[in-house]
């Protein structure tokens, strides 16, 4: 029976560490609109729910409801709470970092107070294996 599991994992293949990652996936919280302004907390998950405990630099994107990258002059991103942002602010994305509990809050500003359809925030993990995540934001 040994030549049947030498052929199924090669030597080395499986390791504690390997079999303790786990992959992060973003949770939303989003607010109503204020003032052209959307509040959203992201908690990174586990795949059970349960939040993770560390840090992790997330890409967030606001997409219109076209599904194309918003421009300047149509949306901003902006850290506002937990977290620290990585890249510059006041563009439609942003690299930030989570604090060590995995959460962040940023603001999403429709720049013109004009838009009156969904918007789209993609977040992605850049620094440990994840899953994107996407919520809607309804602008009114």
């Amino acid at each position: 029976m040994a030549w049947i599991k030498d052929r199924m994992v090669a030597a080395g293949q499986i390791s504690t560490r390997k079999l303790t990652v786990a992959p992060v996936i973003p949770d939303f919280t989003a607010a109503v609109e204020t003032g052209n302004t959307i509040s959203v907390v992201i908690q990174m998950v586990d795949p059970d729910g349960n939040s993770v405990a560390r840090a992790v630099d997330l890409l967030c994107v606001i997409r219109k409801s076209d599904g194309l990258v918003a421009t300047v002059s149509e949306f901003t991103l902006a850290e506002t709470g937990d977290g620290t942002e990585v890249s510059t602010t006041a563009k439609p994305s942003l690299i930030i970092t989570t604090d060590a509990e995995g959460q962040c809050t940023i603001a999403v500003t429709d720049v013109s107070g004009a838009y009156t359809a969904d918007a789209y925030l993609e977040v992605t993990p850049l620094n440990t294996l994840g899953t994107p995540g996407l919520v809607t934001l309804d602008f009114n």
